[in-house]
């Protein structure tokens, strides 16, 4: 989320700035000279304000990432240690471990996506609120853009169903 504020603030702050650049050149080139300066210290400064939001935002989804895995392989290390002994007899240690390895590899791709998906969310909604804040009026287009897509899903879930189904009774054990 960080890094989208700070992309559309360069991203505005660069607009904004060419779109000026553009209005003195016609009005009058000696003012460049004086101003050129601070115009630039501002948007290198933005520049790496923007790059130290990006790795504030990535080190801190990677220590979350990393706090949930921890937190579900300790509770599945004490899942399988208070086992009952019974577990141990029926199942061999390399079984058990392999078992072991994959759910935790499992949980990883699981958490990972979930949170790729929170951060595209947060991207595509903070993208839209800034589109409707920008120009409201395509709030009317977004209404009939979503009014078409869910046609289409319905559409979509009725004509996949049925291959679906017999792709999975096809994979089925007989």
């Amino acid at each position: 989320m960080l890094i989208n504020v700070s992309t559309v603030g360069v991203s505005l702050y660069l607009a904004f700035e060419l779109t000026m650049k553009f209005k003195t050149d016609e009005d009058d080139s000696s003012q460049e000279s004086m101003t050129g300066l601070p115009y630039n210290l501002v948007l290198g400064l933005l520049i790496i304000l923007a790059l130290l939001m990006s790795f504030v935002g990535k080190f801190f989804s990677n220590r979350i990432f990393m706090k949930i895995n921890e937190n579900l392989h300790n509770r599945m290390v004490r899942r399988v240690l208070n086992a009952r002994l019974r577990f141990f007899e029926e199942n061999t240690s390399g079984t058990i471990l392999n078992r072991f390895s994959k759910d935790i590899a499992t949980l990883d791709i699981i958490v990972f996506n979930f949170l790729e998906m929170i951060d595209y969310i947060l991207k595509c909604a903070y993208s839209v609120i800034l589109i409707i804040f920008l120009v409201p009026w395509l709030l009317v287009v977004i209404f009939f853009v979503l009014i078409y897509l869910m046609r289409l899903r319905r559409l979509c879930l009725l004509s996949t169903r049925d291959p679906i189904r017999l792709k999975f009774s096809l994979v089925s054990p007989v």
